[in-house]
């Protein structure tokens, strides 16, 4: 795992398999919305109102190693 996503990881300090994954997708978002901003996007975009950045299910696929799943 990317050290920069475990060290924001431990700030959650996940309890349960759920857990890890809520925080996963909040990470992701993260750094999803970090590329965005670095990209110039929000320079001609934003989001508004009831838009929001939508993370899909995760799925434990290895010890650690989660995949996104549709």
């Amino acid at each position: 795992m990317n050290e920069a996503i475990y060290e924001m990881l431990r700030r959650y300090r996940p309890e349960s398999i759920t857990d890890y994954e809520n925080a996963l997708k909040e990470i992701l978002q993260e750094v999803i919305l970090l590329g965005l901003n670095r990209s110039g996007f929000f320079e001609r975009a934003a989001f508004y109102g009831g838009t929001a950045l939508r993370i899909g299910p995760l799925k434990l696929v290895a010890p650690n190693v989660f995949k996104l799943t549709y």
